[in-house]
């Protein structure tokens, strides 16, 4: 791995432990390397937001939202609708955003990368929430039911890791 996706990845394993200032660091380092994924910009916008660049954070935002939007007719990612959430969730718009995160955790299948959700920083308003408590139940849910069908198909042999 380059410095680059370690920093990135730093930044989520410290935001696991509730490290913050440590995980603001690694955020930081990233964003500065000046090389981001599209997939990224959600922690971009995330960090205009924090450091109060108003201008910035919802001049992104917009159209951070504006560009998923246009990929929700065809062939929809789960990854697309957990930006969109978090997205509507940085500009306090609960019912679009648990909307989207509901509809994001059904796609998924169980996708490992939804199995930090509940830390990502752009929920933190949603944290209290019922609803978004009982999401993030149901993702739990279809995680542990993919790891048990890992562990069966691993007994079995048939795949080995």
């Amino acid at each position: 791995l380059n410095e680059r996706i370690c920093n990135r990845q730093l930044y989520y394993a410290h935001r696991l432990i509730n490290n913050i200032d440590q995980s603001e660091y690694y955020l930081d380092q990233y964003i500065n390397s000046g090389i981001w994924h599209r997939m990224d910009s959600i922690l971009i916008v995330y960090k205009f937001c924090k450091i109060d660049e108003e201008q910035n954070a919802n001049h992104l935002l917009n159209n951070y939202r504006i560009s998923l939007e246009n990929r929700l007719s065809g062939n929809i990612s789960n990854w697309v609708l957990l930006n969109l959430s978090a997205i509507h969730a940085m500009l306090n718009e609960k019912e679009k955003s648990l909307k989207y995160l509901s509809e994001a955790v059904e796609l998924g299948q169980g996708s490992t990368i939804f199995r930090l959700i509940e830390y990502y920083p752009f929920f933190e308003n949603l944290k209290d929430d019922p609803e978004f408590k009982t999401i993030i139940e149901h993702n739990n849910d279809k995680l542990e039911k993919v790891q048990a069908q890992i562990n069966q198909m691993r007994e079995r042999g048939e795949i080995t890791f």
